[in-house]
């Protein structure tokens, strides 16, 4: 009889259990779009208006008649449209100490390096929002 309420009491107990319930999963009723990575997009934009600037300098040198001056590093001749451009920017964005180094050479000048460098930024920030 004790075998027999054991039994009984075990078919109780398990059939009272509580079984688990299933994971809850929230069903959104609006369409999904993926929205653009906003910085990978500035960084490519960016990119992009830097070489437009660039090209645009190349651009003006070659306009201007230049001659680069291969083998040693004594710089970039450059013709006087150029020379003129670089001083309207330097009045917007300030002037560096190499600029000293600028010499004339007939009716074109030899920039160094760092002032045509210079250049690039000035332009680069110019583009700039």
């Amino acid at each position: 009889m004790k075998s027999f309420l054991a039994l009984l009491a075990s078919v109780c107990l398990i059939g009272c259990a509580r079984a688990p319930k299933p994971p809850v999963r929230h069903v959104s009723s609006k369409h999904h779009t993926a929205k653009p990575d906003t910085s990978i997009n500035a960084t490519v934009k960016q990119n992009s208006e830097d070489i437009r600037a660039i090209n645009q300098r190349h651009e003006e040198i070659d306009s201007s008649h230049p001659s680069v001056i291969s083998g040693n590093n004594s710089g970039t001749l450059v013709g006087i449209e150029w020379v003129n451009k670089y001083k309207r920017y330097e009045a917007k964005f300030g002037t560096i100490a190499d600029d000293k180094n600028i010499k004339r050479e007939g009716d074109q000048y030899r920039i160094p390096s760092k002032v045509s460098d210079h250049f690039d930024e000035m332009i680069r920030k110019e583009s700039e929002p």
